[in-house]
């Protein structure tokens, strides 16, 4: 699950449910089952808009909940999006899930990390890119690939909230400010000596 903004609502409602989940030998499971939400929230756009409805109540919302997911996920699962309704947060349900997702991984020594890179990569070289980056840091590795064109070359790593810019275009800014401080440098120079 690439990683995206995630506020503190969200951490600590994914939060709770990695403990209660931990604390009924669950945890595997409950990942699983969040990760088939969080693709039925992005697969479905109505659905999230019917869970996120402010016009509905939260009897309506619950009774949605009842027919979507009574029976056809666990019971912690169906009584947490219950409590998530109740307090009027079903809108961020999909927050919830990458906040749980990310505690998750950190959990099972799994690191995600963004590479931005201007041409897509071949699965080959994505995984080979990853393995690196896990050897370096210890962990395993989960790549999310981004094809951003202007890049020109290169590719930038973000892992967690640390930023690794190694794209060609960032290193023409770098050789440019360099050149333009050089000159600066040697203008004023000339004109102390001048």
């Amino acid at each position: 699950m690439p990683t995206e903004m995630i506020n503190n609502v969200e951490m600590v409602y994914g939060q709770a449910l990695l403990e209660m989940a931990e604390e009924s030998g669950r945890l595997d499971e409950v990942a699983d089952e969040l990760s088939q939400i969080g693709e039925l929230c992005v697969s479905d756009p109505d659905l999230m808009r019917l869970l996120g409805s402010q016009v509905l109540g939260s009897d309506e919302r619950a009774g949605a909940l009842d027919r979507i997911f009574n029976g056809r996920s666990s019971d912690l699962v169906y009584r947490f999006l219950l409590v998530v309704n109740r307090k009027d947060r079903l809108g961020s349900l999909p927050g919830i899930i990458r906040a749980f997702a990310s505690l998750y991984a950190r959990k099972k020594g799994i690191v995600e990390v963004d590479i931005h890179v201007a041409e897509r990569l071949d699965s080959a070289k994505l995984e080979s890119i990853a393995k690196g980056i896990g050897d370096a840091i210890g962990h395993e590795v989960v790549p999310h690939q981004h094809v951003e064109d202007y890049l020109i070359g290169g590719l930038k790593l973000r892992i967690g909230d640390q930023l690794i810019d190694g794209s060609v275009v960032t290193q023409l800014k770098l050789l440019h400010q360099k050149m333009v401080a050089s000159g600066r440098d040697k203008a004023a120079a000339a004109i102390q000596e001048g």
